[in-house]
């Protein structure tokens, strides 16, 4: 077992895949604050991800989001805050000074960890390239080769990551009496928290999580109207992807926009888009399919690559709609 820790301590990525740099960012509007999201982007540009498959041995084990989490924990000296029910039953985001106040309010690993694939999540869709490269996810074997009972989910390509040694030698106890699936009880964090950073945090969080979500879904459909053209075929894949994740999670009938008033024929391909947008989200606020459809084969470059999977809702919503008003003309 301890060659297997040694091995991935030991594991480095050669010429590693470089992060495209974004030209548009909405990061103020993450709903965890400008604070956190700028210590993901720090902490992401260290991360060393293979370009292509069978570099190394250990590649295919992947790496899964608990090591990640403790990766960006353990670099940046902060913890992440977590979700929990305050006054008259409304969500807040509560941060952490500490590992004991961690601990008070009954955080997990595993909560950690989910917490963190989601603001990874937001993060990416809050501006117009992929911090994280196009590595497929899914269930990782990293875990289980080091100790646990079971795959975890993560990476399918393992990176080299900050803090990779010390991860690592938290996790070889861990492992022994915590082997999943569970993962409720903590690590030990052999760091001392950053104090200022922690007064950072705090004040950036407050208020109640549903107003701050909402705030961070409107920057993220902005962002797919703002995105600029991809420069490549990998870069319009991706991009495509991005939008059709986002169209799965939200609605296009809260877009908001300019209005269509405001747009002439002077006007930038951004702010037609933008007025497309709203437009056939008013369509949809009276199940107005077809006005949709229409408004949505309006857009152009980029966004209109990236609003693709809402383009095929509304076609589908059109299709249900015309088969039950045929039904109901019999």
């Amino acid at each position: 077992m301890d060659d297997i820790f040694e091995q991935f301590s030991n594991y480095n990525v050669e010429l590693p895949w470089i992060m495209p740099t974004s030209q548009m960012k909405e990061l103020r509007q993450c709903a965890w604050g400008n604070t956190i999201a700028n210590k993901v982007m720090e902490w992401a540009t260290q991360l060393k991800w293979p370009q292509q498959e069978n570099l190394h041995p250990l590649q295919d084990d992947g790496v899964t989001w608990i090591e990640l989490v403790l990766s960006f924990t353990f670099s940046q000296r902060i913890f992440l805050p977590l979700r929990r029910e305050g006054r008259e039953g409304k969500q807040l985001l509560v941060p952490f000074a500490n590992e004991t106040a961690l601990g008070a309010y009954q955080g997990k690993l595993s909560e950690l960890a989910q917490t963190f694939a989601i603001l990874c999540k937001q993060i990416t869709e809050l501006q117009d390239k992929e911090f994280l490269p196009p590595v497929e996810k899914g269930l990782v074997r990293s875990l289980y080769k080091l100790g646990s009972n079971i795959f975890s989910s993560g990476f399918k390509w393992r990176p080299w990551f900050p803090a990779q040694t010390q991860v690592l030698e938290v996790l070889r106890p861990y492992l022994r009496t915590h082997r999943g699936p569970a993962y409720a009880a903590l690590p030990d964090f052999p760091f001392v928290p950053d104090e200022e950073s922690y007064q950072m945090i705090r004040s950036e969080i407050k208020g109640d999580w549903a107003a701050r979500s909402n705030t961070a879904q409107k920057a993220m459909r902005k962002a797919v109207a703002l995105a600029p053209p991809a420069e490549s075929l990998l870069g319009r894949l991706v991009s495509r992807s991005l939008g059709n994740t986002l169209a799965k999670l939200y609605e296009l009938s809260t877009f908001a926009a300019p209005p269509e008033a405001e747009v002439s024929e002077k006007s930038s391909d951004v702010e037609r888009n933008l007025a497309t947008l709203t437009l056939a989200a008013k369509r949809l606020e009276v199940n107005d399919f077809a006005g949709a459809v229409t408004a949505l084969e309006g857009l152009t470059g980029d966004c209109q690559r990236r609003a693709g999977s809402w383009l095929r809702s509304a076609r589908q919503g059109l299709l249900w709609q015309q088969t039950f008003e045929a039904l109901q003309a019999k």
